[in-house]
């Protein structure tokens, strides 16, 4: 594959989302080893919100009340940015090697705190649609939370606190919202109402990764 040709080539992005203690930052160093063995050039953008965090942003204070609808509107704008900025940069480094982009959460993610219709009239005043933000992934993978299924190793995120009820029902908001997806597949912490050990959904997570990218090309 020429450079020109990796000058313009459409980087597959695919999104692993879910409730809090779901695994997907386990998931995504897993994945990126995995990808990478398979000849896979590798790109991977952290959750935003925690970026924020970690950048001294008090998300309690910033993102709830009155702050929430400004807070989103530049969440909104800050994460097409970052994915834009790496797909770009992903073109300039990959070289002839396949490409992927892994995005710990995707634009659609704050559709589950804000509500899809909040986020519908948030969306349009940016002048996009919510098919828009779909069309920008080639695929998206939801871990279900470890509350539901595998409550023995649920944790608590300090950025989102709830006990396990609380986040069972956040993570079933986010597979709502992300389910119009034509590409989104749901790995659970159970299969036939069996538990499955940390390992395989792992594995299973790779499984559908590999898919998508096999159904992008």
């Amino acid at each position: 594959m020429g450079t020109e040709t990796n000058s313009t080539r459409r980087i597959p992005k695919v999104v692993l989302t879910g409730g809090p203690s779901a695994g997907k930052t386990t998931a995504l160093r897993h994945l990126r080893t995995r990808l990478a063995d398979m000849g896979y050039a590798v790109f991977v953008l952290n959750e935003v919100v925690t970026g924020l965090h970690e950048a001294g942003v008090d998300i309690a204070v910033a993102a709830y009340g009155y702050n929430e609808w400004e807070f989103q509107q530049h969440l909104l704008e800050l994460q097409i940015r970052l994915e834009d900025s790496l797909e770009a940069m992903a073109r300039l480094s990959a070289g002839d090697r396949p490409a992927v982009i892994l995005c710990d959460r995707g634009a659609v993610d704050s559709a589950g705190w804000m509500g899809l219709d909040r986020f519908e009239q948030l969306t349009a005043q940016s002048g996009r649609t919510l098919d828009d933000l779909y069309g920008r992934y080639s695929g998206v993978v939801a871990l279900v939370t470890s509350a539901d299924g595998a409550d023995d190793a649920y944790m608590r995120n300090t950025l989102r606190p709830g006990d396990t009820e609380a986040s069972r029902a956040l993570d079933r908001k986010i597979q709502a919202v992300w389910e119009p997806h034509p590409r989104c597949v749901t790995v659970a912490d159970f299969e036939d109402g069996k538990p499955v050990s940390f390992d395989e959904k792992l594995e299973r997570v790779v499984e559908a990764v590999v898919g998508l990218l096999a159904a992008e090309s």
